[in-house]
Parts: C-alpha cells; sequence; structure tokens
C-alpha cells in the first residue's frame, strides 16, 4: 500500500476494515505479557484484574503522549468499565481458572485469574522487548496508580478526554485520542502519518519475507 496524505490516513487509520487489520498486525502478544508481567512483579505476583487492565492501558496512552507512537499496538476501547486495550483485556479474561484451556494461549501458559486476583504462573518472560524508557513508565506508573482503589481508578479513567461514555465498546482512534488530548489538527496528522509509515514498513517486511 502506498503512503497517502494525512487527512487521507487519518481517514483510513478510522474506518478501513483494511488498513485497521494492518495495524493489528503490529499487535505482539509476547510484548504485551512483558509488559503486564512487569506491573505484577512490581505488585508482588499478584494483582487485581482491573487495575492490570487499566495500568497497561495508561501505560499506552502515555507512550502516545510522551512518544506520538503506540507501544502495544493493540485496539482502544471505551467500555461501560472506563478505556481499555480490547485484546489485553480478553487475553486477561481467557486465563480465568475455569476457563477452557487452549494450546496456543500464551496467556494461560503465564497468568491465572481467580476472582479478580490475576496471578503470574510463569516468570520466564523477561523484558527484552521493552526498552528502557518503557521500564521506567511501568515502574512510574506503578507507583502513581497502585494503591487506587476500583472507584477512584475508575472515576480517574472516565475522566479522561479520550474516553466516551457507554454502555458497549467504542473504539477510540489514534487521531480523535491526539485531538481530544489537545494536539493541533497538523501536529495529529504528522503523527497519524508516522503511524503508518510504522504499519506500511511492517508490512512490507512481512511481504518480503514471504
Amino acid at each position: 500500500m502506498d503512503i497517502v496524505n494525512a487527512q487521507e490516513l487519518e481517514h483510513m487509520l478510522n474506518t478501513s476494515t483494511k488498513v485497521t487489520k494492518e495495524i493489528r498486525l503490529l499487535y505482539n502478544d509476547k510484548k504485551a505479557l512483558q509488559v503486564l508481567n512487569s506491573f505484577v512483579v512490581l505488585a508482588g505476583g499478584n494483582i487485581d484484574k482491573y487495575l492490570a487492565v487499566k495500568l497497561m492501558y495508561l501505560f499506552e496512552r502515555e507512550m502516545l503522549l510522551r512518544t506520538g507512537t503506540p507501544s502495544l499496538f493493540g485496539r482502544l476501547c471505551s467500555i461501560p468499565f472506563g478505556p481499555i486495550i480490547s485484546e489485553i483485556n480478553d487475553a486477561v479474561d481467557s486465563t480465568e481458572i475455569s476457563a477452557l484451556p487452549y494450546h496456543d494461549n500464551i496467556w494461560q501458559k503465564h497468568f491465572s485469574l481467580k476472582g479478580n486476583v490475576l496471578t503470574s504462573i510463569n516468570d520466564n518472560l523477561g523484558n527484552e522487548l521493552l526498552s528502557n524508557f518503557e521500564d521506567d513508565l511501568i515502574a512510574e506508573l506503578f507507583s502513581e496508580f497502585h494503591s487506587y482503589s476500583f472507584e477512584k481508578l475508575k472515576k480517574y479513567t472516565h475522566t479522561l478526554p479520550e474516553h466516551t461514555e457507554t454502555n458497549s465498546r467504542i473504539d477510540i482512534g489514534y487521531y480523535d485520542f491526539f485531538i481530544k488530548n489537545g494536539f493541533s489538527k497538523d501536529e495529529s496528522e504528522k503523527l497519524i502519518q508516522e503511524i503508518g509509515y510504522q504499519v506500511f514498513f511492517h508490512n512490507a517486511m512481512l511481504k518480503n519475507a514471504k
């Protein structure tokens, strides 16, 4: 796919099923697992499920705000309990101890969810996919939010400008995210263009590897 101008790309990133699937190709389960495991380790091996899911969203949110690019490239969504990364929310739910085991579900190999408590059951995930900046951000976010109650964290995440109150699940597009967080139209378009370059470069590498 050719690079298009920023306005066209912004529209594609928010509306095109084809491009949305290409963005999802950048989502990396192993990196997401390493980020989550870092939070769980800081929590002492067990962490509240709601806190874990929100920390993962806040991590991606801060990466977007501070660097202009996602780290995990998951699907950002507003849901009744506040914003989430859809793939990670569903993956954490899949580790519930009563869930059917799937041989290709790597989340079930590393975490177990009982009630609202998420426990690490395999600590050999490492962190080689994380930069020093990402490691520091994880520590910063855990320090700031680990003591928040469910209600306090829910209230906080519902005040985030990109969140939409809903009874279902609504996508949070990157362009809308930047605009609602105070970036100008020009800045947002440039950031979307850079994200687009990453997507297209990634897909070109995959195509050449075939």
